[in-house]
């Protein structure tokens, strides 16, 4: 069978994929030529260059596809660094917004059968302790993707509603793991580089292995019933907990001030005098803390339910899978 991706870009795109062809299917996806070219190859692996807002496109990709894989890259904190350009903002309403209008009426128009939406945690779970500060942040980096990618959802809630088009709604959460560039990665070079860090206390996070992930796309795109929502959010746990594991497997000391949301949020402003008069570095700063201080990113949105046969790894041995293939590419640097 063949199956088309929105997004073989990102790294969930590309695992999605080679779980699809080493089964046997063929794939087809798209490929933003502005962005870094995967470099997965196959001969049942189908690359059309383009955006997915171009209808031409998706109607070409998506012919004799009996399903559709869409998971648009968040373009998160993960990748823009706290910080947001106005054309980063534009991108971000465009792939996660119209990307995903022009996705799914493409797959309405040529009447394909199921589909298979990846939303995040971010959009679909907003704790009554996270609301204040999240409101709060409308203007600034965190607040402005979650309430995109919230405006996402709702509307593929409501093309789902409204159409006859099957789609499942999959919940990761916060993703990372092997070749997945992001937040978790983010930490453990700030960490294992002898970095000083700022640890916001009362955070925490439920995260997802990227192969874990991809497997749960699959197995929801085989298993799903009618307007399902699948939660694949593993554990919650404290941001600090997490960043003492980090530091024991690297075997280092934790380096780094834990600060209540509050202190963070204060202190957030003076770091932000202080680099308009001196340099700073690009560390996880108190102004990048302050963004997470207090928030609860962990799974369990009301409505959803848990994947049959679906199993989260245990985060100890995937980040330990995670440092030691960033070692491995260290000393693959080095060598060369």
């Amino acid at each position: 069978m063949r199956y088309f991706i929105s997004d073989l870009n990102g790294a969930l795109g590309q695992r999605i994929a080679a779980r699809l062809l080493n089964e046997g299917h063929a794939v087809n996806g798209i490929v933003d030529p502005e962005r870094t070219e995967p470099e997965l190859e196959h001969n049942n692996l189908k690359k059309y260059k383009g955006i997915i807002t171009d209808r031409e496109l998706l109607r070409l990709a998506m012919t004799d596809c009996v399903g559709v894989f869409h998971c648009p890259d968040p373009y998160t904190w993960e990748d823009a660094g706290f910080s947001m350009s106005a054309t980063d903002r534009g991108m971000l309403k465009l792939t996660q917004i119209e990307g995903t209008r022009a996705v799914l009426e493409t797959m309405h128009e040529l009447h394909i059968p199921k589909a298979v939406y990846t939303s995040s945690i971010l959009a679909a779970h907003t704790p009554d302790n996270a609301k204040e500060h999240l409101q709060a942040a409308l203007n600034d980096h965190a607040g402005f993707v979650q309430e995109t990618m919230r405006t996402a959802l709702s509307l593929v809630k409501i093309l789902r509603s409204e159409t006859t088009l099957n789609i499942a709604i999959v919940i990761p959460g916060i993703l990372y793991g092997p070749g997945k560039e992001g937040f978790a990665e983010d930490l453990f070079t700030r960490i294992t580089n002898d970095q000083r860090v700022y640890i916001p206390s009362s955070t925490r996070i439920s995260w997802t292995h990227i192969d874990d992930a991809a497997d749960g796309h699959v197995q929801a795109m085989q298993q799903q019933q009618p307007d399902a929502t699948y939660d694949l959010s593993g554990p919650a746990e404290e941001l600090e907990t997490t960043i003492e594991r980090i530091c024991n497997l690297a075997g280092i000391e934790v380096k780094g001030w834990t600060m209540s949301p509050n202190g963070l949020r204060a202190l957030s402003g003076t770091m932000e005098l202080v680099g308009s008069v001196l340099p700073l570095p690009n560390l996880y700063t108190a102004a990048d803390a302050a963004e997470l201080a207090g928030m609860q990113l962990t799974g369990g949105d009301a409505g959803s339910t848990a994947l049959p046969n679906f199993n989260n790894r245990p985060l100890e041995k995937g980040l330990k899978e995670t440092l030691e293939h960033m070692q491995q590419k260290t000393a693959e640097a080095v060598d060369a």
